[in-house]
């Protein structure tokens, strides 16, 4: 049996994940048993004891595979540093006009949090494009072997003709 100090323990533990999880306060989740509950939310345990999950809904495999997300996010993060580094310079630039402009010493005005968001999706959605144009050029290359394979195939090339396609990919 679980004592009631343990028990309050683990209920202030899922307290403060569910609302971390919900964005809210851990004081506006309650919990079944809870009195003057302002708003309550129902999680299901599974037989393990612990939050369970959803069904999962959609493909379960994903279309990329690990080595193609290992590469989205280096490259993201190559062009992250960049645009992070234009903005600083920006940022340099702008003081040392308005300084100029003004004859006094002005401060850096910090980088918002949407600039800095709106970059890192930029830099997602760059790095995804240069990773599916890989993607494309090698599937463009296959479908050329592949044409060039039946041609063959179908007697309407001689077979040592056409190695040009073939040395293309």
């Amino acid at each position: 049996m679980i004592e009631t100090a343990q028990w309050d323990k683990i209920v202030e533990g899922c307290r403060e994940v569910l609302a971390k999880a919900k964005g809210l306060k851990p004081k506006e989740i309650s919990l079944p048993g809870d009195k003057n509950s302002p708003r309550y939310i129902k999680y299901a345990l599974g037989r393990d004891g612990q939050l369970a999950l959803p069904k999962r809904k959609g493909r379960i495999r994903p279309h990329r595979d690990g080595g193609e997300i290992d590469s989205v996010n280096r490259i993201s993060i190559l062009i992250f540093q960049r645009g992070l580094e234009q903005l600083f310079v920006a940022a340099q630039t702008k003081v040392k006009e308005s300084e100029a402009e003004k004859g006094e010493k002005v401060e850096i005005q910090p980088i918002s949090g949407q600039e800095v968001m709106a970059l890192q999706r930029k830099a997602y959605n760059q790095a995804v494009r240069m990773v599916e144009e890989k993607r494309r050029q090698h599937r463009d290359a296959a479908r050329t072997w592949q044409k060039v394979s039946r041609r063959i195939n179908a007697g309407l090339i001689p077979g040592n003709s056409d190695r040009s396609a073939h040395a293309q990919g």
